[in-house]
C-alpha cells in the first residue's frame, strides 16, 4: 500500500482508533469483521460497516456512508470493491477504478483506505490449500495465483457441490470461512489481502505507541508479496 504511511498518521495522537468497511454487501462487511479481529489478536475491535446490493450502490452511496461512519465515531475507514470484470471477459482497469474511489470526499479527521479484491472477495479462499479441500469436502486444490482464477466464487460453489450437484457453499460462508483462513499464506499470494492486513495492523501499532508515549513510532513493515507480472488482460472499460 504506497501511502500506507499518511493513511496512517493519525493514529499517532489516538489511543483507540475505531474502523469503518464499505462494501459491496453485508457479507463482506461482516467478513472484514472477522479478519480485523484476526489480524489484531483482538475481539474487541470497532468495526462498523455500510454495504448494500453491489457496486454500483456503493460508489453511488460512498460519501454519504462515510459521513455517517464519521458520526458514529470511525476515524479510519475501508473501502472494498471488487475488480470487476468487463462485458468482454477481461478484468476492468484497477487504476481507473482506484482513481475514481480516491475521487470521493473524506469527512474530516477520517483516514480512508481502498482495498480492491482482484474479481472477488472470493478469490481470497483459492490462496489456502487446507480451506480449499474443506469447501471441497477433500477435494480441489489452491492455487498460488489466485488473482488469476476465473469467477473464483462460482468455482467455490462447483467445488462444493453434493452427490445431486447442489452447491453447499455460497457467500453466507464467508465469516466463518474468515475464521480459519491461513492469513500468512493469504497475504503472500493475494495482494489486497496483504494490503488490508497491513492497514489495520499499521494503524493499531501506531494507536497503541501513541498510548505508550513512544515519541519515536516504528514504522509497519511491508508484507513480502509476490508482484502480479500478468493478470488475464485488462479492460479499459
Amino acid at each position: 500500500m504506497g501511502h500506507l504511511e499518511s493513511l496512517c498518521s493519525a493514529a499517532v495522537s489516538m489511543t483507540e482508533p475505531r474502523f469503518g468497511v464499505l462494501a459491496e454487501d453485508k457479507t463482506d462487511c461482516d467478513t472484514v469483521r472477522v479478519l480485523a479481529r484476526r489480524f489484531l489478536a483482538r475481539n474487541n475491535v470497532t468495526v462498523h460497516a455500510r454495504a448494500d446490493n453491489g457496486c454500483g450502490t456503493l460508489r453511488r452511496k460512498a460519501e454519504r456512508w462515510m459521513r455517517d461512519l464519521a458520526r458514529d465515531g470511525c476515524n479510519f475507514i475501508v473501502i472494498i470493491h471488487d475488480l470487476d470484470l468487463g462485458r468482454n471477459m477481461q478484468l476492468n482497469d484497477e487504476e481507473a477504478l482506484r482513481a475514481r474511489l480516491n475521487g470521493f470526499a473524506v469527512p474530516a479527521g477520517v483516514q480512508r483506505t481502498i482495498c480492491i479484491p482482484v474479481e472477488e472477495m472470493e478469490a481470497w479462499w483459492w490462496s489456502d490449500p487446507k480451506l480449499i479441500k474443506r469447501i471441497g469436502k477433500g477435494k480441489g486444490s489452491a492455487t498460488p495465483s489466485p488473482h488469476l482464477k476465473m469467477k473464483p466464487k462460482e468455482a467455490l460453489q462447483r467445488l462444493s457441490c453434493d452427490v445431486g450437484g447442489k452447491p453447499l457453499y455460497s457467500t453466507n460462508d464467508n465469516p466463518r470461512l474468515a475464521e480459519v483462513v491461513d492469513l500468512e499464506l493469504c497475504a503472500q499470494r493475494c495482494q489486497s489481502f496483504a494490503d488490508l492486513r497491513n492497514f489495520f495492523v499499521a494503524v493499531s501499532s501506531l494507536a497503541s505507541q501513541s498510548g505508550d508515549r513512544d515519541p519515536q513510532p516504528r514504522r509497519q513493515p511491508r508484507s513480502r508479496v509476490r508482484k502480479h507480472s500478468s493478470r488475464r488482460g485488462v479492460s479499459s472499460r
